[in-house]
């Protein structure tokens, strides 16, 4: 139903407040004499006026009111936005209090009665109002408060049962307290019954669940196990299912795990050990104890790697500081390899010689061409007898930056500059025959791993002399450029009379030098321009001969030589 408009006349017939001074004269009041005529007009006047005034004042006083109750009740920081929770019990006695408050102190500013009176109505209508809504908002939130000390007593209460998960009279004591909890609050609300049952047996199912997870994730597998089997029915449908799988593959994990000790523990070999995991018979505890015998083995030969780097490490400081073996206690020396054994035995008499190692090109060849894994785990004391001392410092550096980048799981900047340089290096020796690009390194004959591990070392020490004249790191092309110069075919040795051979650049030998030359034929013109153009420049006579040993030279990057040439010395 709409608000009704109060018309004119409908006013006029009210009884109500609205006619703050109502009239009680009778029409015989109303006389012809024309004096009391005149008299009672002006009377009429007169209380029309004081009506007007007594509206307005009650209005201005109810005003008032409307104010406090918008900034009290609605405001801001008033009542509805502060009584919260608990804190709303009593909040709304208090609110009234102040109400009755403010509306005495308005009151004391009207006089009249009949103010006082229509005041008095109105203001007693706006406290009922204030009071009905006040208690409506305190019982939904004392309800709020209500059920969220329920939740969480329930919560609390769960978590306690977790965490006595293996005294099953704690957990049957939480759960008791929990349909307790849950009883007093379907009673207090006249909840149906079939509500009151689901809640039960959320929380039971929640309890049970929670209980069974932190067996699990103690790797109590078996109490696991039981517990489930033993609670099933109290879990709900979507629980129960969840939860067989993971006590499933719990209880397999902890057979498993049991099967495994007891194989480990028989001290066979790897081997052995494999084809008893392989005998039993659940496909899926067969599988898992594979995989558990084969990382144990993994875990241990780390440990004896470990062990055996350090029993090295050891040993190698006291031969390289007395150059004896015999200086190595005898319990670290029986935890050698006879392979380390063998090289600090020859790293001892090169100690006492004095003599620098000679390089075994084909460890030279195997560990320039690790990736910086298999670098990064080697023991470089291992080779320290078959490497020079520069190859030896070199590789150790090699290791340290593989060793941080496999750290890192990223490539140092300056060790992927190494990499895309090794990269090429294998490329140009294998375009030029140097080694086969068909084999693998571990597959090289001697004679190849030799040629190849030269190349390298030679390639390297040109780059670094590049870089170190540039001031800068060589690009592509630049790198490029260096190892062709070393491959190219056409340098030619004088090793007798009727006997020339041919060979690389970077093959020749210092006491090769001398007669090395490059057929004049082979020679680029422009190349050759420049060359007779130094000769005339030094005052010697440009010849083929000495054209082609200039240019010889240059590629062996033996300037010196080109200088004497040139000067005809």
């Amino acid at each position: 139903m709409g608000i009704q408009i109060q018309t004119s006349q409908s006013v006029a017939n009210t009884t109500g407040p609205v006619n703050l001074n109502e009239d009680r004269r009778s029409a015989s009041d109303f006389g012809a004499d024309v004096f009391n005529t005149i008299g009672n007009a002006a009377m009429g006047q007169a209380k029309k006026l004081q009506d007007s005034a007594d509206r307005a004042a009650v209005l201005e006083a109810d005003n008032s009111l409307a104010a406090w109750e918008q900034e009290n009740l609605y405001g801001e920081n008033g009542y509805l936005a502060t009584a919260k929770g608990k804190n709303s019990i009593g909040a709304g006695d208090s609110l009234l209090s102040n109400y009755d408050k403010f509306t005495s102190e308005i009151s004391q500013g009207i006089t009249r009665p009949v103010q006082r009176e229509a005041f008095a109505r109105a203001s007693s209508n706006r406290r009922n109002q204030i009071s009905a809504n006040a208690t409506k908002h305190e019982f939904r939130e004392v309800e709020k408060y209500k059920q969220e000390q329920n939740t969480a007593a329930i919560a609390n209460s769960t978590i306690a049962a977790s965490d006595n998960y293996q005294d099953v009279g704690v957990v049957q004591g939480e759960i008791h307290k929990q349909n307790a909890i849950i009883m007093a609050d379907a009673a207090d609300n006249g909840e149906p019954l079939e509500v009151t049952d689901n809640k039960l047996r959320a929380a039971q199912s929640g309890t049970v669940t929670a209980v069974i997870s932190r067996a699990l994730a103690e790797k109590n597998y078996g109490y696991a196990k039981t517990f489930f089997d033993q609670n099933k029915e109290s879990l709900l449908p979507a629980d129960r299912n969840r939860l067989e799988g993971a006590v499933n593959t719990g209880n397999t994990r902890a057979v498993a795990q049991a099967n495994t000790d007891s194989i480990v523990n028989k001290g066979m070999t790897l081997t052995d050990s494999l084809k008893a995991a392989r005998k039993i018979s659940d496909p899926e505890v067969r599988d898992s104890v594979v995989q558990r015998v084969k990382a144990r083995f993994s875990e241990q030969s780390a440990i004896e790697q470990q062990t055996q780097k350090d029993a090295m490490e050891k040993a190698a400081d006291m031969v390289e500081q007395s150059g004896d073996t015999d200086s190595v206690p005898p319990e670290l020396w029986e935890m050698l390899s006879p392979g380390q054994r063998s090289g600090l035995e020859n790293r001892s008499r090169q100690v006492q010689s004095g003599v620098e190692p000679v390089t075994d090109w084909k460890v030279y060849t195997d560990l320039s061409t690790m990736t910086p894994l298999e670098l990064s785990k080697i023991n470089m004391l291992d080779y320290r007898d078959k490497l020079t001392n520069a190859q030896y410092q070199s590789f150790l550096g090699a290791q340290r930056q593989a060793v941080n980048a496999v750290t890192k799981g990223t490539r140092e900047p300056s060790y992927t500059a190494t990499l895309t340089f090794k990269d090429r290096t294998k490329a140009t020796a294998g375009s030029a025959g140097i080694i086969p690009i068909d084999k693998t390194p571990a597959k090289y004959s001697e004679d190849e791993a030799r040629r190849y591990g030269v190349f390298q070392e030679q390639a390297a020490t040109r780059l670094q002399a590049f870089e170190e004249q540039k001031g800068g790191k060589a690009n592509g092309d630049e790198i490029q450029k260096i190892l062709d110069d070393m491959v190219i075919q056409d340098i030619t040795v004088k090793q007798g009379f009727f006997s020339d051979t041919k060979k690389f650049a970077y093959e020749i030998k210092d006491d090769e030098t001398g007669t090395a030359f490059v057929e004049y034929e082979n020679i680029p013109a422009g190349d050759t321009t420049k060359i007779k153009n130094l000769l005339t420049s030094y005052g010697t006579t440009p010849t083929k001969e000495k054209v082609g040993q200039i240019y010889a030279a240059f590629l062996m990057n033996d300037y010196a030589k080109a200088k004497k040439i040139m000067r005809g010395e």
